[in-house]
Formats: C-alpha cells, sequence, structure tokens
C-alpha cells in the first residue's frame, strides 16, 4: 500500500510529480477519496490505466453539496471499509480470508 499524497501534505493543493504516473499506472488498485478532495491530483487519477474506485461516488452521502471529508463520519467509514474490501477482492490484491478478517476487525474498533 501506497500513499500518492504524502502524509500532512493538503490534499486540496498537492501537486504530483510526473514520476507518480508511473506508480499509479503500475498499480493493481487506487483509492481515491473524489468528491473533488484531490486537487491537482484528479486529473492524474482519471487518467491513469489502473483500476480508480472512488469513494465518494460509493458511499451514501447527505445533502446536495455533500462534505467530502467523509473520514469524519463513523457511519460513511463503516460503509467505505465494505466498498475497499470488495474492491481488493475484486483486484485479487490480497488473500479474502485476509481482507475479511481485516475488515471485520476494523469495523468492531469503529462500532
Amino acid at each position: 500500500v501506497e500513499a500518492l499524497i504524502p502524509s500532512g501534505a493538503d490534499p486540496h493543493g498537492f501537486e504530483p510529480a510526473l514520476s507518480d504516473r508511473a506508480g499509479l499506472d503500475a498499480a493493481d488498485l487506487v483509492i481515491a477519496n473524489g468528491l473533488g478532495l484531490e486537487g491537482g491530483a484528479t486529473r492524474l487519477l482519471e487518467d491513469t490505466s489502473a483500476k480508480v474506485v472512488w469513494l465518494g461516488d460509493e458511499v451514501q452521502l447527505e445533502g446536495p453539496q455533500p462534505d467530502p471529508h467523509i473520514w469524519m463520519n463513523p457511519q460513511v467509514v463503516m460503509e467505505a471499509v465494505g466498498v475497499i474490501s470488495t474492491a481488493f477482492n475484486e483486484a485479487g490484491v490480497s488473500d479474502p480470508a485476509t481482507i475479511e478478517r481485516c475488515a471485520g476487525k476494523y469495523l468492531d474498533q469503529l462500532g
């Protein structure tokens, strides 16, 4: 697992380097928040040959302009865990039993 946007960086103003494109294209799966949060990386994510899952499009959010900071709502995060688990299984990036165990453990911590 690698993060495109470095820890502590402002995702709204992040501008990817040319080398980030190669990393994305080589990825088995990319999980993106969506909802405009990726800033300058959005175009790169839209153009990559890798499978991209846009969480903001996959979870239930309230209102006509939902808060893009989906990790702040535990109910939405719980839904996102299922979306991510399914994406991991479909991409074959790990053993399904391991994914299920890890997802279940995280959901227990949230719930």
